[in-house]
């Protein structure tokens, strides 16, 4: 399964790279713990992108509605499509109930797979969040788990790397449950957000702020904060946009998909924009061409202010 090191994952199918997200329930909205543990798949599926893998992303979750006559073999999941489309969150492929079994999701991917010591290899190369649910399971070679050995995260070349031993908890102040609040006692969740009136997004970004397998504690301050940094790059991006173009700077972009894929290391890639950002000796137009290509990683609309800005800011 795996070593618990940081390990090269060669996809099993050329070309291809297939996750399976084993998500909580999640009976209502999701709160900040479900969301960060969303992230983590759609960051894979980024970096297989980026090297041109075409990523497959299937979810196995344990929240239910019941089918005909409570039949779980009929059972469907609310996909959250607003919640995750608020995050820049991709779909997965396919949602399926805890209720339903596991080989379906596994057919989804590897027809006619029919587990077991026999199955060959397993359906998905990567495997994320709860460690328990794939003990015994020959579903997937890696994992990138909240407890126990992982290996999984960002790709090089054909293959991907990662590792790290825990997919981390969220908390904060007023935590009830493990799970951060908004108001009163209840999780925070993307309405919270709104009545502050910060941009999801920036709650993307304190999750980028940390390593995917550390734990976070989540505060109104720093998602002030990351909605301010957002603000600035939009910004400056809106602003570098004007400037004639110039060819992206190799040593930050490379430095930033170095960090990726150093098992998903997004605190060092925020840091080498911050850096990007103040480097006078870049000019404007590498810089605008270097964060625009580089948000294809991050996914925080970095680009959305382009034409409002009609003359450079005063310095």
């Amino acid at each position: 399964m795996s070593s618990g090191q940081v390990e090269g994952i060669r996809p099993a199918h050329p070309g291809e790279l297939r996750v399976l997200a084993v998500t909580a329930e999640v009976p209502d909205e999701p709160d900040a713990g479900q969301l960060r543990a969303w992230l983590l798949p759609d960051l894979i599926r980024r970096c297989a992108e980026r090297r041109r893998l075409v990523p497959t992303v299937c979810e196995i979750t344990a929240a239910m509605t019941p089918g005909s006559a409570g039949d779980p073999g009929t059972a469907t999941v609310p996909d959250h499509a607003a919640a995750r489309t608020a995050l820049n969150i991709h779909p997965p492929a396919r949602i399926a109930p805890a209720s339903e079994p596991a080989e379906r999701t596994a057919e989804f991917v590897a027809p006619g797979w029919g587990g077991g010591p026999a199955a060959g290899a397993p359906p998905f190369d990567v495997g994320t969040g709860d460690p328990g649910w794939f003990t015994g399971r020959a579903f997937a070679r890696h994992l990138a788990a909240p407890a126990g050995p992982v290996a999984g995260g960002g790709v090089t070349g054909s293959e991907v790397t990662g590792g790290g031993v825990t997919g981390g908890a969220v908390t904060g102040s007023g935590v009830t449950g493990g799970a951060v609040t908004g108001g009163g006692s209840a999780p925070l969740i993307l309405a919270d957000l709104a009545a502050q009136e910060l941009d999801p997004l920036a709650l993307r970004l304190v999750f980028l702020g940390e390593r995917y397998r550390d734990g976070l504690t989540l505060t109104w301050d720093a998602l002030h904060a990351a909605g301010k940094t957002l603000q600035r790059w939009r910004e400056s991006v809106a602003e570098w946009a004007l400037s004639p173009s110039a060819p992206m700077s190799p040593r930050y972009a490379e430095a930033v998909t170095a960090a990726f894929e150093d098992d998903l290391d997004t605190p060092a890639a925020l840091r080498q924009l911050d850096a990007l950002e103040a480097d006078e000796d870049v000019p404007a137009g590498a810089k605008f061409e270097t964060f625009a290509a580089l948000d294809r990683l991050l996914g925080l609309d970095l680009a959305r202010d382009i034409g409002k800005v009609s003359a450079p800011r005063a310095r």
